[in-house]
Protein backbone atom coordinates (compact mmCIF):
# COMPACT_ATOMS: atom_id res chain seq x y z
CA UNK A 1 0.00 0.00 0.00
CA UNK A 2 1.38 3.28 -0.86
CA UNK A 3 1.19 6.69 1.64
CA UNK A 4 -0.37 10.00 0.71
CA UNK A 5 1.92 12.06 -2.60
CA UNK A 6 4.15 14.45 0.72
CA UNK A 7 4.81 17.98 -1.07
CA UNK A 8 7.29 19.01 -3.62
CA UNK A 9 10.31 20.21 -1.65
CA UNK A 10 11.52 22.25 -4.80
CA UNK A 11 8.83 23.53 -6.55
CA UNK A 12 9.60 26.94 -5.98
CA UNK A 13 13.16 27.11 -7.30
CA UNK A 14 14.79 29.79 -9.65
CA UNK A 15 18.31 30.29 -11.07
CA UNK A 16 19.36 33.63 -12.87
CA UNK A 17 22.12 34.48 -14.85
CA UNK A 18 24.35 37.23 -16.65
CA UNK A 19 26.33 34.73 -19.13
CA UNK A 20 29.27 37.99 -20.42
CA UNK A 21 31.77 39.63 -18.88
CA UNK A 22 29.93 41.98 -16.13
CA UNK A 23 31.35 45.14 -14.76
CA UNK A 24 29.91 46.76 -11.49
CA UNK A 25 30.43 49.57 -9.72
CA UNK A 26 32.08 49.92 -6.46
CA UNK A 27 29.04 48.60 -3.81
CA UNK A 28 26.51 47.80 -7.20
CA UNK A 29 24.14 44.43 -7.60
CA UNK A 30 24.72 42.83 -10.47
CA UNK A 31 22.32 42.37 -13.09
CA UNK A 32 21.17 38.97 -13.99
CA UNK A 33 19.81 38.72 -18.05
CA UNK A 34 18.59 35.77 -17.83
CA UNK A 35 15.87 34.53 -15.93
CA UNK A 36 17.11 30.30 -16.82
CA UNK A 37 14.92 28.46 -14.45
CA UNK A 38 12.07 29.98 -12.82
CA UNK A 39 9.02 27.52 -10.96
CA UNK A 40 6.72 28.19 -8.39
CA UNK A 41 5.23 31.44 -7.29
CA UNK A 42 7.57 32.30 -4.22
CA UNK A 43 10.55 33.47 -6.40
CA UNK A 44 10.66 36.03 -9.09
CA UNK A 45 12.81 37.42 -11.19
CA UNK A 46 12.71 40.05 -14.58
CA UNK A 47 15.14 39.78 -16.65
CA UNK A 48 17.73 42.48 -16.97
CA UNK A 49 17.00 43.17 -13.23
CA UNK A 50 19.39 43.05 -10.51
CA UNK A 51 16.48 42.22 -7.88
CA UNK A 52 15.27 38.33 -6.83
CA UNK A 53 11.72 39.07 -5.22
CA UNK A 54 11.41 36.29 -2.61
CA UNK A 55 7.85 35.95 -0.58
CA UNK A 56 7.49 36.81 2.72
CA UNK A 57 8.32 34.79 5.64
CA UNK A 58 9.97 31.75 4.03
CA UNK A 59 13.19 29.90 4.46
CA UNK A 60 15.50 29.75 1.18
CA UNK A 61 18.86 28.65 0.51
CA UNK A 62 21.03 30.39 -2.39
CA UNK A 63 24.31 29.78 -3.97
CA UNK A 64 25.84 32.14 -6.42
CA UNK A 65 29.04 31.57 -8.59
CA UNK A 66 31.37 34.04 -11.04
CA UNK A 67 34.68 34.10 -12.47
CA UNK A 68 36.40 36.94 -11.55
CA UNK A 69 37.99 37.95 -14.95
CA UNK A 70 41.63 38.53 -15.19
CA UNK A 71 42.95 39.82 -12.11
CA UNK A 72 46.14 42.40 -11.96
CA UNK A 73 48.07 41.58 -8.90
CA UNK A 74 46.49 42.05 -5.55
CA UNK A 75 43.37 42.29 -7.25
CA UNK A 76 40.41 41.78 -5.21
CA UNK A 77 37.01 40.72 -6.04
CA UNK A 78 34.36 40.28 -3.79
CA UNK A 79 30.74 39.50 -3.53
CA UNK A 80 28.00 38.24 -1.51
CA UNK A 81 24.26 38.16 -0.93
CA UNK A 82 22.16 41.03 0.21
CA UNK A 83 18.32 40.57 1.60
CA UNK A 84 16.74 43.81 1.24
CA UNK A 85 20.12 45.23 1.45
CA UNK A 86 21.86 44.10 4.23
CA UNK A 87 24.55 40.85 3.88
CA UNK A 88 23.32 37.46 4.18
CA UNK A 89 25.98 35.96 6.77
CA UNK A 90 28.13 33.54 5.60
CA UNK A 91 27.50 34.14 1.88
CA UNK A 92 30.56 36.30 1.19
CA UNK A 93 33.66 35.30 -0.80
CA UNK A 94 36.50 36.43 -2.75
CA UNK A 95 39.78 35.98 -4.86
CA UNK A 96 42.47 37.88 -5.49
CA UNK A 97 45.88 36.80 -7.74
CA UNK A 98 49.38 37.13 -6.13
CA UNK A 99 50.78 38.77 -9.50
CA UNK A 100 49.39 39.73 -12.48
CA UNK A 101 47.78 37.51 -15.08
CA UNK A 102 45.90 38.39 -17.89
CA UNK A 103 44.70 35.17 -18.38
CA UNK A 104 43.71 33.37 -14.89
CA UNK A 105 39.89 33.37 -13.91
CA UNK A 106 39.70 32.10 -11.63
CA UNK A 107 36.31 30.80 -10.51
CA UNK A 108 34.65 31.58 -6.41
CA UNK A 109 31.19 31.46 -5.36
CA UNK A 110 28.88 31.52 -1.76
CA UNK A 111 26.42 29.79 -0.42
CA UNK A 112 23.64 30.98 2.34
CA UNK A 113 20.15 29.37 3.90
CA UNK A 114 18.55 32.42 5.78
CA UNK A 115 14.89 33.35 6.12
CA UNK A 116 12.53 35.95 5.10
CA UNK A 117 10.92 38.79 6.53
CA UNK A 118 7.54 40.65 5.88
CA UNK A 119 7.35 41.54 2.24
CA UNK A 120 9.10 43.45 0.02
CA UNK A 121 11.91 40.84 0.38
CA UNK A 122 14.77 41.74 -2.35
CA UNK A 123 18.18 39.50 -3.12
CA UNK A 124 20.88 40.91 -4.54
CA UNK A 125 24.24 39.71 -5.52
CA UNK A 126 26.18 42.35 -4.45
CA UNK A 127 30.22 43.46 -5.41
CA UNK A 128 31.31 44.18 -1.55
CA UNK A 129 33.96 46.29 -2.64
CA UNK A 130 34.42 50.12 -2.88
CA UNK A 131 36.20 50.34 -5.82
CA UNK A 132 34.75 48.76 -9.54
CA UNK A 133 35.21 45.03 -10.34
CA UNK A 134 35.11 42.83 -13.59
CA UNK A 135 33.32 39.63 -13.16
CA UNK A 136 32.34 36.54 -15.53
CA UNK A 137 29.32 34.71 -15.60
CA UNK A 138 27.67 35.10 -12.67
CA UNK A 139 24.74 33.40 -11.53
CA UNK A 140 22.56 32.69 -8.73
CA UNK A 141 20.19 29.91 -8.04
CA UNK A 142 17.66 29.82 -5.53
CA UNK A 143 15.14 27.40 -3.69
CA UNK A 144 12.74 27.85 -1.30
CA UNK A 145 12.83 25.22 1.54
CA UNK A 146 9.80 23.77 3.26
Amino acid sequence: MTGPTGPLITANNATVANTGTVVLAGNASVPFTTTATLNGTAITHAAGSTDILLAPNQTYFATWNATAGALAGGTLRGLALFLNGTQITGSINAVANSAPNATIQPAFSGSAVFNTGIAPNILTLTNVFATAATIGAPAVSVIKLI
